[in-house]
């Protein structure tokens, strides 16, 4: 089958002990079946120490976590069990993380989580726009599914890169018709009107077209803002602090957008760094509307995720007075982690984007012309 993936997907390696940050560190970890079995399996002292810290439950096998540790992090933040047993010996999800694959039938997706900052260093490093590549692979072929739709939502996907990713528009104008952008191909992906969704994808890459679309005149409200961010601090949270921090954002969110002005001349890479965390969004979850049937979900979390790390970037700022690549990695990371890999808050989401008046796409349009024009 064919693996579709980002140009420097292939250069990631794990920085181990060097990392800030450890996936080893308040994750749950679970076991495959084909592990948990060889992990059963191994003699000796570190075989009875495997067993002893592995948890079966009704839902499968994982380790009990000791003051939020996995018990094989040595105090060098080294893997026990890659040093007695090998690279070969750990389970699925350690060799994986953070590598993420989705499959359409014989075509697979794969990419780099934003919650591990070996792969942000990656991403927000590249220069030029993202690029992707297409390799041959030895495994079998996900379910079947509808070629034709497939087949029309990577082309609006592609549509949608090239629209973020082109610098002669300004970033705010980009997200503006990246959320336009959604709106259309919802109605069309609703009537499963494939040809129409090329046909709109179509449009969206005329110059002339992109010329035509304007922000609102009116001047932007900061409420919804302020309400978004409440709404996140209800969400499930993996870090304790994380609640504490948008509140505290929320408290400071005048100075945060007055200050945030100053930080976009100051901080030069800004708009070339959020292209390419849209690109990861979008890259990640837009073509998984072939399997909800919501696209415009899919676009206006891309965008609601951009406005969202932009309001940490400004807490960062406003606080240190400073801003660097690190900070960038270190802003979509601690997002990422919290809203990306828990499933019940991203379906809160999904679910938001329909049914609450601050995250409707008027309200997002104010958010990107509080953020991302220049005034």
């Amino acid at each position: 089958m064919k693996q579709y993936r980002p140009s420097y997907y292939k250069d990631f390696r794990c920085i181990a002990s060097a990392c800030s940050d450890n996936c080893c560190i308040g994750w749950e970890i679970d076991i495959d079946p084909q592990t948990a079995a060889f992990y059963h399996s191994v003699g000796g002292d570190f075989g009875l120490r495997l067993q002893q810290h592995i948890c079966s439950t009704e839902d499968g096998d994982c380790f009990i976590l000791q003051n939020e540790r996995c018990p094989f992090l040595n105090g060098q933040n080294l893997c026990d069990i890659f040093l007695h047993l090998g690279e070969k010996s750990l389970c699925e999800i350690c060799t994986e993380h953070p590598r993420y694959h989705e499959w359409f039938g014989d075509w697979k997706e794969s990419g780099l989580g934003l919650c591990c900052e070996a792969a942000g260093q990656l991403i927000f490093s590249q220069t030029g726009p993202a690029a992707f590549e297409t390799v041959e692979i030895e495994e079998e072929a996900g379910d079947k599914v509808d070629e034709e739709a497939f087949s029309a939502l990577f082309i609006a996907r592609e549509t949608a890169f090239s629209l973020v990713q082109n610098r002669q528009l300004s970033f705010g104008r980009r997200m503006s018709l990246l959320l336009c952008y959604g709106r259309e191909l919802q109605y069309a992906l609703e009537q499963g009107d494939w040809c129409q969704i090329k046909s709109i994808a179509s449009a969206f890459e005329e110059p002339d077209f992109l010329k035509q679309t304007t922000f609102p005149q009116s001047f932007p409200d900061r409420s919804a803002m302020d309400k978004t961010l409440s709404f996140f601090s209800l969400l499930e949270p993996i870090d304790p602090q994380w609640p504490d921090l948008l509140l505290r954002i929320r408290k400071q969110l005048p100075e945060i957008l007055d200050s945030h002005q100053k930080r976009l001349r100051q901080y030069g890479p800004w708009e070339r760094e959020l292209e390419h965390l849209t690109v990861t969004f979008l890259f990640r979850y837009f073509c998984k509307a072939l399997f909800d049937g919501d696209i415009y979900g899919k676009t206006a979390f891309t965008v609601l995720s951009c406005c969202l790390v932009s309001l940490l970037d400004g807490e960062v700022f406003l606080r240190t007075g400073s801003y660097s690549l690190e900070d960038r990695i270190f802003t979509a990371k601690q997002y990422s982690k919290e809203i990306e890999y828990c499933t019940d808050n991203l379906d809160a989401l999904w679910e938001a984007f329909w049914s609450k008046d601050f995250l409707s796409s008027a309200q997002i349009m104010n958010m990107i012309r509080l953020l991302f024009v220049r005034f």
